[in-house]
């Protein structure tokens, strides 16, 4: 399965990860074994082989063949693909694959997260920062990648800075999208941060109710 092969590439290269981030690794394995493309699917053959190293070499050839026919949505997918599987082989390789993910689909939420998740793990809250406030600056940029990346802001904002006056203006804002555009993404997003208002002020009910909507 997914989870085991995952699980002995951690151990085989000792990386040490989160649950969170194993099961953001297994989906990415996951899908390279269903994947209809050889090269996803010998990837993950390699991977289930245990070489890792070579998985990756493997896909990000497929990245930059499918990025020179143009095909740029499915080559930042690749790219993503190869920035969770750093996380158990070769977590130093994931920042630049993610950052190619991020530039090829600029409005692709799987590849901001990833990006974005791995930058305040490997750096710190202000490099986060630093990467939304960059985001939030690219021209085009969509209301609801707009709302998903203010979310992650809050997160920051929340979990590291403990500022509730910067959160809170920050959940405004994704609400002002919400308002605008009743996007799903932005709704989540609102309650994302109001729920980790809630918990770093002991408000654990409001918290509970924020996650339940």
């Amino acid at each position: 399965s997914a989870d085991a092969v995952v699980e002995r590439l951690a151990t085989q290269f000792r990386q040490t990860a989160s649950p969170g981030q194993i099961k953001t690794v297994s989906a990415a394995v996951q899908a390279l074994g269903d994947s209809n493309q050889s090269a996803e699917r010998s990837a993950f053959d390699a991977l289930a082989s245990g070489d890792g190293i070579a998985a990756m070499n493997m896909l990000e050839a497929y990245a930059v063949e499918l990025e020179g026919r143009g095909e740029n949505k499915q080559a930042a997918d690749v790219y993503t693909k190869i920035g969770a599987i750093s996380l158990v082989v070769d977590l130093a390789s994931g920042l630049p694959a993610r950052r190619k993910a991020v530039l090829l689909d600029p409005n692709s939420l799987r590849a901001f997260q990833g990006l974005f998740l791995d930058t305040i793990t490997i750096k710190d809250g202000q490099a986060g920062l630093d990467l939304a406030t960059e985001a939030l600056a690219r021209p085009g940029l969509s209301d609801r990648m707009r709302a998903w990346v203010l979310a992650h802001r809050g997160l920051v904002e929340t979990e590291r800075l403990r500022d509730d006056v910067k959160a809170r203006a920050t959940m405004q804002e994704i609400e002002t999208i919400y308002a605008k555009t009743n996007d799903v993404v932005a709704l989540y997003g609102s309650h994302w941060v109001g729920a980790l208002i809630a918990r770093n002020n002991d408000r654990l009910v409001e918290a509970l109710t924020h996650g339940e909507k």
